[in-house]
C-alpha cells in the first residue's frame, strides 16, 4: 500500500525480485481484472489470498497451483552445412 504511486513504486521494487520486474506489473493489472475485481474478488481462486490484506476478502487459503504445460520444442540444430529457409 502507499498514498502515492511513487510510495506504491517504492514498495513493489522492496519485494519484487529484479528477474520479474519487467513483467510483474502487467500480472498485477491481470490479476485485478480477472481475480482480484474491485466490486467482486475472486479470493477462492486467488493463489495469494493468504497474503492479502484487503478489507473486502473472504478467504485466508491460496488456490492450489495448477501446472503449466511443457513448453514446445524449439529449433532443432540443423546438421552441418544446411541452412534454413529465408536464411
Amino acid at each position: 500500500p502507499g498514498k502515492t504511486p511513487e510510495a506504491v513504486e517504492e514498495g513493489f521494487l522492496k519485494i519484487i525480485p529484479e528477474g520479474f520486474l519487467r513483467h510483474a506489473h502487467h500480472w498485477l493489472i491481470l490479476h485485478g481484472r480477472f481475480v482480484c475485481k474491485a466490486r467482486k474478488p475472486d479470493c477462492e481462486h486467488c493463489i495469494i489470498a493468504d497474503l492479502c490484506q484487503a478489507d473486502e476478502k473472504w478467504c485466508n487459503q491460496p488456490a492450489p497451483l495448477i501446472a503449466l504445460p511443457d513448453a514446445p520444442p524449439g529449433p532443432q540444430p540443423l546438421p552441418p552445412g544446411a541452412t534454413r529457409p529465408g536464411g
